[in-house]
């Protein structure tokens, strides 16, 4: 019965892992302010409300330029054709 649980709970935590590791791997990454989101290749989007002061956007924009150029440092030939 004990190895039962043991069981269980070692193949739920590989589950997790698993899905974790495919859902980290999506390419949308989301900066720590909340008002931006990078999708791998292809978009930066950053909320412009009354709220965001100009030193946040452009701090966020500077973030998107991070990750796109982490992107192409790292992205593939056949990706980069797409």
């Amino acid at each position: 019965m004990v190895m039962n649980a043991f069981a269980g709970i070692m193949f739920l935590g590989l589950i997790i892992i698993l899905v974790l590791t495919q859902c980290s791997n999506s390419g949308i990454h989301a900066a720590s302010s909340g008002q931006t989101v990078y999708i791998a290749g292809e978009a930066c989007t950053i909320n412009m409300t009354k709220e965001i002061s100009f030193e946040e956007m452009r701090h966020d924009f500077e973030w998107c330029i991070e990750k796109h150029t982490e992107y192409f440092s790292s992205a593939t030939v056949e990706e980069l054709k797409k």
